[in-house]
């Protein structure tokens, strides 16, 4: 027996490189130019009867109990969407800072909070940062290109998340997830705002191997008056099917890119100028001379912003029995960011960990999954916090270290049963996180919190079906999820 979800939402400087100009030279060139006056993608995404099978057996369990929207690849490329941002815009309950940070807000939580409760996903690892002074995490880290598609949970999925997934979860899934049709490919678009080029290498070797490498370059123009981000980003991805039922996946990717924006703008200010705001220059403190004396400096008023980010997966999938099914991911990212919000500020931020998951079907189309999940996130900045006076009156700069790491471990159950036209979902999630901080410099201080969180859900869904089409409903009264969390702080 076929059961459906019960919420389905569809529809939703310029120098190449070498290794652009060998990627031009070996693939045909098609170009198009496109209108900057075209219209948004402000269309309400409708509801659709048809859904994207997931490659994450997380959202296979969550989809028919949960609200889940699904934006595939055609309806990215239909729309003209040029990053991941264009498309969550497009998205009612989901609004994203035009200013060029790119937070995330699903259903006005506000920008703080939903940073703290929002989870990002890429290709099934997280994405969303520890710290944000001054780091305030982008997500168009992708280029749109290899975007196969986008998945949303408003509601977030405590059990199988984890904690900070209150706000939601946003999984997006590229072509480096499957490499099952790696194709060869070139496009260059310009228009007012800047261009785009992108470039793709794909090929199957025999019967065991795929292989695609891509590229990308971006100049874009941001909403307010010489504001930009400019990035470039490669990615290459192999793909060796060791038996029918077992595949090795490995994806490792580079993001470099440069930005300048606004961060916040009053409303006195958006209604006298638009986008033709130009904010004030500045004067800032930017060291000591070898006399004591501080050396000031003007600068532009605008945000700048340089990012490095390097990531790697590596996934295996094996299909034990036709009941049994194992699935692993392994990922390690390494990335700084820099912005000029009190001068010149630089945080390295690391994150690596493991998923393994047990996924054991029985009667029909039932299922309990059982998994493990372990990250370690790593954040550090320093930089001359203030100035002060010595005893000869002479300048010195107090020099600010802080350093965050965060380790999680946590083991889950979900179980899904279906009898006839009723879906019953029972999960529990047991995690411990532990955090650290540490202060150095002239500010000194550290202090270390355990935390076990525990989160555990109910839920029961109904299908029917009439007039030879197949809908879905969810009685309220049937209905209850729980997302207990209990903090217990260990000293």
């Amino acid at each position: 027996m076929k059961y459906y979800p019960l919420f389905v939402h569809n529809g939703l400087s310029l120098k190449p490189t070498l290794a652009w100009l060998a990627i031009l030279s070996t693939l045909p060139l098609s170009v198009s130019a496109t209108d900057a006056d075209s219209p948004e993608y402000t269309d309400t995404i409708e509801l659709q009867d048809s859904y994207v099978r997931p490659d994450y057996v997380e959202i296979e369990r969550l989809r028919d109990t949960k609200e889940i929207i699904v934006i595939p690849k055609e309806e990215i490329q239909e729309r003209g969407n040029r990053t991941i941002s264009d498309v969550l815009k497009s998205v009612p309950g989901i609004s994203v800072d035009t200013t060029g940070q790119g937070d995330i807000d699903i259903r006005g939580q506000g920008s703080e909070t939903a940073q703290r409760n929002l989870q990002v996903l890429l290709d099934g690892a997280s994405i969303t940062t520890l710290s944000n002074h001054p780091y305030s995490t982008n997500y168009d880290v992708v280029p749109i290109e290899q975007i196969e598609r986008i998945e949303i949970i408003p509601g977030g999925g405590s059990v199988l998340y984890g904690s900070g997934t209150a706000g939601g979860i946003i999984n997006i899934t590229t072509n480096l997830r499957g490499l099952k049709d790696p194709k060869s490919s070139v496009l260059a678009e310009w228009n007012s705002d800047g261009y785009r080029l992108n470039g793709s290498i794909g090929s199957k070797m025999g019967e065991k191997f795929s292989f695609l490498g891509t590229a990308t370059k971006l100049d874009r123009d941001l909403y307010y008056k010489d504001t930009y981000r400019n990035s470039e980003y490669y990615s290459a991805g192999l793909r060796w099917d060791l038996m029918p039922n077992q595949s090795l996946l490995l994806r490792a990717s580079h993001l470099s890119e440069e930005s300048q924006y606004i961060k916040t703008l009053t409303a006195n200010k958006i209604k006298q100028y638009d986008k033709d705001y130009v904010p004030p220059d500045k004067t800032v403190t930017v060291g000591v001379d070898s006399d004591g004396h501080l050396i000031k400096k003007n600068i532009s008023g605008y945000l700048t912003g340089d990012r490095d980010i390097d990531s790697y997966n590596l996934s295996y999938q094996n299909d034990l029995t036709e009941q049994l099914h194992f699935i692993s991911d392994v990922f390690y990212t390494d990335g700084f960011y820099t912005n000029n919000a009190n001068w010149e500020q630089r945080v390295d931020q690391k994150s690596q960990g493991a998923k393994l998951k047990f996924d054991i079907g029985y009667w029909d189309d039932s299922n309990i999954l059982l998994g493990f999940d372990y990250s370690k996130q790593d954040a550090s900045i320093s930089y001359i916090g203030s100035y002060k006076k010595d005893s000869a009156g002479k300048y010195y700069g107090v020099p600010y270290n802080f350093s965050y790491e965060k380790d999680v471990k946590a083991l889950y159950a979900l179980n899904s049963l279906k009898w006839d036209k009723y879906i019953f979902t029972q999960g529990l999630r047991r995690e411990q996180a532990k955090w650290s901080f540490d202060k150095g410099g002239t500010v000194t201080g550290a202090g270390t919190s355990n935390r076990w969180n525990t989160a555990a859900e109910l839920s029961a869904a109904y299908l029917y079906r009439d007039t030879g089409r197949v809908y879905a409903r969810m009685n309220a009264a049937t209905h209850c999820l729980m997302a207990c969390k209990l903090a217990i702080k260990r000293l």
